[in-house]
């Protein structure tokens, strides 16, 4: 089980890491409007709304993983 617990923890640390690449992809959105609303322009309504709810399914994803990761280590898998 070591293999399952090497793998969750992996796939946790990379998903928690986000380039404003994947959180504009997840939003919907290119890189360069991100970019835009971060560097040159506030951001439109619409695109507070679609991070907002990116970011709701990128957190409920996270309490999966680290659920799995508790899981396993707190039955005893090493």
């Amino acid at each position: 089980m070591t293999k399952f617990i090497t793998a969750s923890f992996r796939n946790a640390v990379r998903y928690a890491s986000a380039s404003i690449s994947d959180i504009a992809k997840e939003s919907g959105y290119a890189h360069v409007t991100f970019d835009k609303y971060l560097n040159e322009r506030p951001p439109s309504r619409l695109a507070a709304v679609a991070l907002a709810a990116a970011l709701d399914r990128r957190a409920a994803r996270l309490r999966k993983m680290a659920a799995r990761l508790r899981k396993a280590t707190d039955e005893g898998v090493s």
